[in-house]
C-alpha cells in the first residue's frame, strides 16, 4: 500500500476503529511521497557549499544552523505518518532505519558534524525510533535493533 486503505478495502479491518466508535475519517496520504521528502530533508548536512547564493537567499552559515531544527521536523513528519500508517508503513521500513543510522552517525557526540549535534535531533532520532518498534513490533526489531544499540552506546 502507498496510502492508507479506506474502510471497508483489504487490510482496513485491523486499522478500522471499533464498532461504533465513529473514530477520524480515513485520509489518503501519499506515504512513498512524503517519506521521500523528509529523506531528502535528512540527508542534507551542510557540508557541501553551494556557489554564490542568490541575492536575498539565506546565508550558508545561516542555513547550517536551521539544519538541526529542519531534521527535527523531518523526523516529526515520520513519526507521524507511522503513526496514521501503522502497519502500512512496513513497506518503507528500510529506508526509515537507514534514515536513523544515518542521523545517529551525524549526530554522535564523538564523530558526528559539530553542527548536527543538537540533542533535540537525537531525541527525535529515538523517538522514531521507540514508535517503530511499538508499530511494527518484531518486523523493525531486526533490522533496528544493531543500528540503536549502536547509537546507544
Amino acid at each position: 500500500h502507498s496510502c492508507l486503505c479506506p474502510p471497508g478495502a483489504a487490510g482496513a479491518a485491523a486499522d478500522a476503529p471499533p464498532a461504533g466508535d465513529k473514530g477520524p475519517c480515513p485520509v489518503q496520504l501519499p506515504l512513498g511521497s512524503l517519506c521521500t521528502l523528509a529523506l531528502s530533508v535528512l540527508s542534507l548536512d551542510g557540508v557541501l557549499q553551494l556557489p554564490a547564493p542568490e541575492a536575498g537567499a539565506l546565508k550558508h552559515a545561516s542555513a547550517v544552523a536551521l539544519l538541526p531544527e529542519l531534521h527535527v521536523l523531518a523526523l516529526q513528519l515520520l513519526h507521524s505518518l507511522l503513526l496514521a500508517a501503522r502497519r502500512h508503513a512496513l513497506a518503507h521500513l528500510r529506508p526509515l532505519v537507514e534514515a536513523l543510522q544515518l542521523c545517529w552517525r551525524r549526530t554522535s557526540p564523538a564523530e558526528g558534524l559539530p553542527h548536527l549535534r543538537c540533542p533535540r535531533l537525537r531525541a527525535a532520532t529515538y523517538e522514531l525510533a521507540a514508535a517503530l518498534l511499538t508499530t511494527l513490533g518484531a518486523a523493525g526489531a531486526e533490522p533496528l535493533g544493531e543500528y540503536l544499540a549502536e547509537a546507544a552506546l
